[in-house]
């Protein structure tokens, strides 16, 4: 994600930050202090027709039907994150979690203008490789389904999910990560966004937003 918001979107530097749990040198230890003070950096820059993403793959457990995002020392959750993105005045969002069980994070961080994705339910909470087929199909011409030259993020969802699905039938394995979209300030995710105009659901906004 790092390397696309670069080299395709061209994105500079000082509005980019990225958080590693390892010792990369290109980049900060992924501590909740870390993330805290970046988000509060953001918001006291970000103007109203900025648009702001959020993007976490990783290890995440469920405990008692609460989210918690595995972090060098402290965990945070999602309801931590919506506090601190609560002051950042972007119009759009874009919000992605790689991490098992991260459809229990869509309800604390729904929002108007946001686009929240999750690599799978609430229910699944093994390993996910959501990000393993998102990221390629961002630059993918393939992706743009109505083939107006353009890549929405319900078309690089769509094209995800279906990959992802195609990825289990071949190896004859019980699908254990299902994505899932929020779009529509509801707090309730869609497996099936792209069929939103049929019945005005999830997905209007996502096919809306390019990158």
């Amino acid at each position: 994600m790092q390397d696309f918001l670069q080299n395709n979107l061209k994105i500079d530097s000082e509005k980019l930050c990225v958080f590693n749990a390892g010792d990369s040198p290109a980049a900060k230890t992924s501590t909740s202090e870390n993330i805290q003070n970046a988000i509060s950096n953001f918001a006291s820059i970000i103007k109203h027709d900025d648009r702001l993403i959020f993007y976490y793959v990783g290890q995440s457990n469920v405990i008692g039907e609460k989210l918690r995002l595995n972090l060098p020392g402290d965990d945070i959750t999602p309801e931590q994150l919506a506090l601190w993105t609560k002051e950042i005045k972007a119009s759009s969002m874009l919000i992605v979690f790689d991490c098992p069980g991260s459809e229990l994070a869509a309800k604390a961080l729904s929002g108007p203008g946001r686009v929240i994705l999750s690599s799978c339910t609430s229910e699944q909470h093994y390993t996910t490789r959501f990000s393993e087929y998102f990221i390629p199909a961002l630059t993918d011409s393939q992706t743009d389904i109505n083939e107006d030259g353009k890549i929405s993020v319900l078309e690089a969802f769509t094209t995800t999910s279906k990959n992802i699905d195609d990825w289990y039938r071949q190896k004859k394995l019980l699908t254990t990560e299902i994505p899932v979209l929020e779009d529509n300030v509801d707090g309730q995710p869609s497996k099936e966004p792209w069929r939103f105009k049929n019945f005005n659901t999830d997905g209007r906004i996502a096919n809306e937003f390019f990158l």
